[in-house]
């Protein structure tokens, strides 16, 4: 097991470019879908721990926690148009085949 994947899509596509022996596009697919388990993952350990702390009424890490969320957002979105940008080539070029 090399990577868990968040979809189907990439780890086809992964295993399509190692095949074809074009690793920096495999190594492309893989970061990017690192970087979306990785946000997605710290995205809902945020929320959980910013709801915990509003339950405790200590505003201080809600306060000290929300940036960072947002942040973990933003990675996320960027991750995933990243990702889809190269699932769009793929398909234009027909790697498929």
């Amino acid at each position: 097991l090399i990577h868990r994947f968040e979809s189907k899509v990439s780890a086809v596509l992964y295993t399509i470019y190692t095949i074809k022996r074009k690793y920096t596009a495999a190594d492309d697919i893989l970061l990017w879908d690192r970087e979306i388990n990785k946000c997605y993952t710290d995205m809902l350990n945020l929320r959980r721990i910013i709801e915990s702390a509003r339950q405790r009424k200590d505003y201080v890490t809600v306060d000290t926690r929300m940036p960072r969320l947002e942040i973990a957002e933003t990675k996320l979105t960027f991750a995933r148009d990243k990702i889809s940008k190269i699932h769009k080539t793929a398909k234009y070029y027909k790697i498929w085949e």
